[in-house]
Parts: structure tokens; sequence; C-alpha cells
């Protein structure tokens, strides 16, 4: 078995070779393996060279006169993408789930204690909400070359310049219930990106540094997952300190039955001890 090179795609990371047998008839397919090189492991997948499109087709040998080609749009082969599909469901509804747990944290609240800054730091509930979807718009929509339809209502980088904090509080002119739409809107607005592109989609980061600002769809669907979660438990014990209302999200607080006044004595008894 004889292996070339054939070309390198899009995704600095991931190389595709042509495996070629002396003995090939003509006619037969050639096969490809596209094997992904990282810090941890190497994976080697093969598919026959007519069933691949977009991104596992080889690379023309014969460069064109007018320079390199753009990258095109990844799209797997149906069973390929049904695959990826599926594994990606279980961390879609996660992150859908943390983000109605957040705003759930909001539920029953003044506009008064929602701004109310509740740490040191002033971490209010209202500011989460503002932060989380600026986040989401930033990650999702400038992230893969897609634009907010109302920059005016995002923080953009001039207000954060000038006050680092802007997207973590709301500003007199903003209220409870437009922030609340305003995120609602902006999950839409995400859920199109990762809908519409598979997991290994390719995506730049303008505020990373350079070194590791070129990611994929599902690294950057992770990183927002663990912000959002992150956020949505400081917003737990937030609210807990406001009206001790407490909960993983509606119609399932996770919270067992419990004394906790009396809880609260026999762990305040042990530290005590110390």
């Amino acid at each position: 078995m004889v292996a070339c090179l054939a070309g390198v795609n899009a995704c600095p990371n991931v190389h595709v070779w042509c495996l070629r047998s002396p003995r090939r008839t003509v006619g037969s397919p050639r096969r490809l393996a596209v094997v992904s090189l990282s810090s941890d492991r190497r994976r080697v997948s093969q598919f026959s060279g007519r069933a691949i499109r977009g991104r596992w087709a080889a690379i023309p040998a014969k460069p064109s006169p007018l320079g390199p080609a753009q990258p095109k749009m990844p799209y797997p082969p149906p069973r390929v993408a049904r695959t990826l599909l599926q594994r990606t469901q279980p961390t879609r509804q996660q992150h859908k789930d943390s983000r109605d747990a957040l705003l759930w944290k909001l539920d029953g609240l003044t506009e008064r204690e929602l701004r109310l800054p509740r740490t040191p730091t002033g971490t209010n509930l209202l500011g989460m909400v503002k932060h989380m979807a600026n986040v989401e718009i930033g990650y999702f929509g400038d992230t893969f070359g897609r634009a907010w339809p109302t920059p005016e209502e995002r923080v953009s980088e001039a207000p954060l310049d000038a006050d680092p904090q802007a997207d973590w509080y709301a500003t007199e002119d903003e209220s409870a219930p437009g922030l609340i739409d305003f995120y609602r809107r902006v999950w839409a607005f995400a859920d199109a990106t990762i809908e519409a592109l598979p997991l290994d989609a390719p995506g730049r980061v303008p505020w990373w540094p350079e070194h590791r600002s070129h990611v994929t769809l599902g690294r950057i669907l992770v990183h927002v997952l663990v912000d959002l979660t992150r956020h949505t438990g400081q917003a737990d014990i937030l609210r807990e300190s406001i009206d001790g209302a407490v909960g993983m999200k509606a119609g399932n607080s996770n919270i067992p039955d419990e004394d906790w006044p009396t809880y609260v004595g026999k762990l305040t008894a042990l530290a005590e001890r110390f």
C-alpha cells in the first residue's frame, strides 16, 4: 500500500491522505484517510473516494494561478453527519437547560432586587443575563462570520474599553424585561449557527491570542456551556441569599426535604471545633 499526501484542508490539525494500492485496477475507487493529529491521540478514518465531499475531498495537486482557494464550508457524508448530530444532542440540551435555569433564577424579583450587587465585586443577577447574551453573540456570531442584526443592542468594544464591566450590569436605559427578551432572541441567533454547521466547522475568535484563536464549533459549544453553567451556579447562590429560593430548574428542585436550620446548625457546630 502506497500513501501519498493529497492535501491539507482548512483545519491545521487534519490531513487528508490518499491510500493507493499498486495493484489498483482502473476505475476502482481510491481510499482517503482523514488523519486528525492532536496533542493526545491520532485518529484515522477511511472513506471511499467516491463518497467524499467537502472537507474530505482531496485537494488538487496543481495549484491555482489565483492563489490558494478559500476554505469551503465542510459538509460530511450524510451518515457521518447523523452520527455527529446524535453525539452532540446531550450537549445542546444541557446548553438549553442551563439558559432556562439562569432566567428562572430571576423569576419573581423586582427590578431593584435584580440590579442590586450581591458580592464585593458587584455581581448581580440581571448583569449575568446581559453578560451571557453578549457572550453568545460573540462566540456563535463573530467567531463564525455572522453579524448580530441590531448591533446597537450589544456591548461593543468601545464601551468595554472605557468600562471593562459594561456587559455586567444594566444601564438606566435598560430594563429587566428588555434584557430577558434580548437574551431569548440571542438564543435563536446562536442556535441557528449550531444547527447550520458541523461540529468541526472552522471559526476564529477575534479577541483571543492569534496562536489559539482558530477553533471549531465543537470547541466553542463546550466553552460557552462551561461559562454558562458556571454563571448559573453563581446565580443559584445569589438567589438563595435574596429570598431563600433554591433548586436546579423549574419543576425539579433536586433539593431533598430537610430541616435546614438544624442542618446549618450542625455544620456550624462542626466548624466551630476548628
